[in-house]
């Protein structure tokens, strides 16, 4: 059991419904007030308490420093490391964590990344809250506003790295985590790409006005949708530089989220990050993954070739947030919703995200006071969140499996056959982790006895 001093950080981090929706994680506080992010952790102080997660690449367990705060630790053994492009994979994503994600909310708070001869070791803020395929399974399905809060988070996290050309490639409900204070966290960037920057063209200036009204647009979906009538300014944005990212062609990311272009072997940019974010809010909103099949190759022929079903759902979905969807899952990557130079700005301004005057709230949402909220509030965290968290669940832990959590911490591992060094991970002693997160076994067959 996690020592008293573990257990009430669980409980300020929860916060409750009647706090200021401006009260956050206070470990990043400080980094979105623009100062310094947290510091990196000192292995030799943490105290282990529970595995919170363990997969073909090891574990991830939760251990607490000296101040009480609570960091997750993503144990790989070496010995599991069979070629240059794990390791390649290991270095981008301690990259990514470096320079990239601690500087976003919206994206898992980096703490440190060490190696010892036998195994590497990322440590990374603790997402009290688990991941969103539990919430998602839990429930059922989403309300609309509530997934359409989770999806505003989920873009400013992906716009965050989509500026610093970096493209997800597993974009899914499993590495999307929940904070403690039930904020949206985009994880797991083992198979991230830094994208060839092929350039910078510079955008007109334009004027400061809101989004269009749909009752303004001509179209089918305007019949159907509403907005305030658009408000004009004098001032103009001044021009901005925008980077113009190239592509990749590799295959991987998980296959229920694959893009066609991915698919069929072709080259993929951002935009390939979108169709999995289509498939996210379709998943949070009806319960399932808008593409199936029984086989790999019955999947990957459904998302080639069928169009996402609207019919027989347990939840009524509206006709712009069916809009929304059916451009983020366009098979054509260049007609696809997020394509382009301006695609993320394209992503922001859709109907979806518009406030209709004639949406009613169901009773979840008045109690939750949850509503339509701007860009700018959701990004300064001025908004409730978007997964409400109890703090007695948060110090249980039941927002992991249960069988995960009562498994024995320490990552049994074999020593390294060869030497495998990870560019960007700091050397440590094996000895600061011995018995308590890591021990050394003789051979396969001890390891698999023991975990």
């Amino acid at each position: 059991m996690p020592p008293t001093s573990a257990l009430k950080l669980f409980k300020l981090s929860s916060g409750s419904s009647s706090s200021s929706f401006t009260t956050f994680s206070s470990q990043r506080s400080e980094q979105l007030g623009g100062l310094p992010s947290p510091a990196a952790v000192d292995p030799a102080t943490l105290t282990p308490l529970r595995t919170i997660g363990k997969g073909c690449f090891g574990k991830i367990v939760l251990s607490s420093t000296p101040d009480d705060e609570l960091i997750a630790l993503k144990i790989i053994p070496k010995s599991a490391i069979k070629n240059a492009s794990e390791v390649e994979k290991i270095a981008v994503e301690a990259k990514v964590l470096r320079t990239v994600a601690s500087n976003s909310p919206f994206l898992c708070g980096f703490r440190g990344a060490f190696q010892t001869p036998n195994v590497l070791i990322l440590a990374i803020d603790y997402a009290g809250g688990g991941d969103l395929l539990y919430h998602i399974h839990t429930k059922g399905t989403l309300s609309e506003k509530r997934t359409k809060l989770i999806c505003m988070e989920i873009v400013l996290g992906l716009q965050h790295l989509h500026q610093h050309g970096v493209l997800h490639r597993d974009l899914k409900p499993e590495n999307i985590l929940i904070s403690s204070s039930g904020r949206v966290q985009i994880a797991d960037f083992g198979l991230s790409k830094f994208l060839p920057q092929l350039g910078t063209c510079e955008a007109k200036a334009v004027p400061l006005v809101d989004p269009v009204p749909v009752s303004q647009k001509k179209g089918f979906w305007s019949r159907f949708l509403g907005s305030k009538p658009a408000t004009p300014s004098k001032c103009k944005q001044p021009p901005k530089s925008v980077v113009a990212w190239g592509t990749t062609q590799s295959e991987c990311g998980s296959p229920a989220y694959r893009s066609p272009e991915m698919v069929k072997g072709r080259p993929y940019g951002l935009e390939a990050d979108y169709w999995a974010l289509g498939c996210i809010v379709y998943e949070c909103l009806t319960g399932k993954t808008p593409f199936n099949g029984a086989t790999l190759e019955a999947l990957h022929q459904a998302i080639l070739h069928e169009n996402p079903s609207f019919k027989d759902l347990p939840r009524k979905i509206s006709p712009r947030a069916k809009h929304f969807l059916i451009e983020l899952l366009a098979k054509e990557r260049k007609f696809r919703l997020g394509f382009g130079l301006n695609g993320g700005k394209k992503v922001r301004d859709h109907e979806f995200f518009l406030k209709s005057c004639c949406e009613s709230k169901s009773a979840e949402e008045h109690s939750g006071k949850l509503t339509n909220y701007t860009w700018k509030q959701v990004e300064d965290l001025e908004v409730p969140p978007a997964i409400k968290l109890t703090a007695a669940k948060l110090e249980q832990g039941v927002y992991f499996p249960s069988n995960v959590t009562e498994m024995k911490i320490p990552q049994v591992v074999v020593p390294a056959r060869s030497r495998v060094h990870v560019e960007g991970l700091d050397e440590i002693p094996e000895s600061l982790l011995l018995g308590k997160f890591v021990e050394v076994a003789q051979d396969q067959s001890q390891t698999i006895a023991t975990t």
